[in-house]
């Protein structure tokens, strides 16, 4: 009877990639990629919703590319080890933001009602204060 034995090396990290398409202000598209040795596994979510799961076995080894919620992981493995990466879908595809200028009005309502008070004060006070010198 003969044995085999099996030396296994332990696996090198993956290499997650993504790449973010903002398609409008609420949405987007983020492309993922999970790569070990020379296999590549490739999905696609849309905004920040993943569910997917991608798993992709060669020899002993093994590529697996899934998500949970807003978290995408990449894992790579094999008997004697794994090892894997992580990224997080909704910080990739944040909201749409204002920008800078919006957010900053140039004129904030605040200021016109103080403007406004103080317009009034004055075009009420100035008859007064004139009638009042007259008289005296």
């Amino acid at each position: 009877m003969q044995s085999f034995l099996y030396v296994s090396d332990p696996v090198d990290s993956p290499i997650l990639n993504w790449n973010v398409t903002r398609m409008s202000v609420n949405a987007c598209i983020v492309n993922i990629s999970s790569s070990g040795h020379d296999r590549t596994i490739k999905e696609i979510h849309h905004n920040n919703n993943c569910s997917q799961e991608e798993v992709t076995s060669f020899g002993i080894q093994t590529l697996a590319l899934y998500c949970f919620e807003n978290i995408v992981v990449c894992n790579y493995s094999n008997p004697v080890s794994w090892k894997n990466d992580t990224i997080e879908i909704h910080q990739l595809c944040p909201p749409h933001e204002k920008n800078l200028k919006e957010n900053n009005d140039p004129f904030p309502l605040h200021w016109l009602l103080v403007i406004a008070g103080v317009s009034v004060l004055v075009f009420t006070a100035v008859p007064v204060i004139c009638c009042s010198y007259k008289k005296s």
